[in-house]
């Protein structure tokens, strides 16, 4: 039998724009291992479970096939945090165990200083922001959740960088001070 790597494994064909024709489960699993380290590696739930989960929503429901690449691995941030701040719910719920914490960071090197948040009030926050402003919250997921810088990130929401800056600050400011509150 042949050696299969799973960046060999792909998952969706699709007809974008972007230069690329397949997201590959290998890009599923560093999504998942990246927003899983960010949860404080939760000892409950692990990268792998979350992106064979995530896998499998995909194979039920992917976005549109025109949409490019950096619109599947969007989707397939939304689908990871999800699962994750679900498990945790779950969990939460159970005698005995804490809420976990997550450790905001950000690409970009001028921003360097970590925030350590509750994962569940991060949530509660991002649901709260995106009734004020969807896009300000599609940004923080994007940035915080898939790790991607500001370029990316304008181009999956297609604005341009610097309108992407601008709303990241506010975002930004926003979100630190509810969660203070």
């Amino acid at each position: 039998m042949p050696d299969v790597s799973n960046e060999d494994f792909t998952l969706i064909p699709f007809s974008g724009s972007d230069g690329e024709s397949h997201l590959t489960y290998g890009t599923i699993r560093d999504i998942a291992a990246r927003i899983w380290r960010s949860a404080g590696r939760a000892p409950y739930v692990d990268a792998t479970d979350l992106a064979n989960e995530c896998f499998l929503r995909l194979a039920r429901r992917a976005p549109p096939l025109e949409a490019g690449r950096s619109v599947q691995v969007s989707y397939c941030v939304t689908i990871i945090r999800r699962l994750l701040v679900d498990e945790v719910r779950r969990r939460a719920a159970e005698p005995g165990i804490g809420r976990p914490t997550v450790i905001l960071t950000s690409t970009e090197a001028r921003e360097t200083r970590p925030v350590i948040v509750d994962l569940l009030a991060l949530d509660e926050a991002l649901a709260e922001l995106a009734e004020i402003d969807e896009r300000q919250s599609r940004i923080v997921e994007l940035r915080f959740f898939g790790g991607m810088d500001r370029a990316s990130a304008a181009k999956v929401l297609d604005i341009s960088v610097r309108t992407l800056t601008r709303e990241w600050g506010l975002a930004r400011a926003w979100l630190l001070a509810r969660l203070r509150s």
